[in-house]
């Protein structure tokens, strides 16, 4: 996934805590494509860390009723009020709680901003 917007100081970690674990693919460039992509089941998941309401509150809303989670790296769910931090998209519970296991101890689980 891309690590575009992550702070310097998590970059490295999250890097070597996945290494090798999937197989990256060219992103879209744009939320909505990425999100129907993980619906439809071109991709397993997608993460971001960026969190800007009118890229990721509707997708979320579809991907969520359709039966894929949309939570931060420590579990929590997200919400259009949550502030940037490491963030997964997936087709599943099953696939997000392993993208979270590779993401242990990288310090991505909760790394946030403090924009409200």
């Amino acid at each position: 996934f891309s690590v575009r917007f992550l702070p310097d100081a998590v970059r490295e970690r999250v890097h070597a805590q996945t290494h090798g674990r999937f197989e990256p693919v060219r992103a879209s460039g744009a939320a909505a494509v990425a999100y129907t992509d993980v619906l439809l089941g071109r991709l397993e998941f997608v993460a971001y860390y960026r969190l800007l309401p009118w890229d990721h509150g509707a997708p979320s809303l579809v991907i969520t009723e359709g039966g894929g989670v949309v939570e931060h790296a420590d579990g929590r769910p997200y919400s259009i009020r949550s502030p940037n931090q490491v963030t997964i998209v997936a087709g599943s519970a099953d696939v997000a709680r392993e993208v979270r296991r590779w993401l242990a101890g990288s310090g991505a689980g909760g790394l946030g901003d403090d924009r409200g």
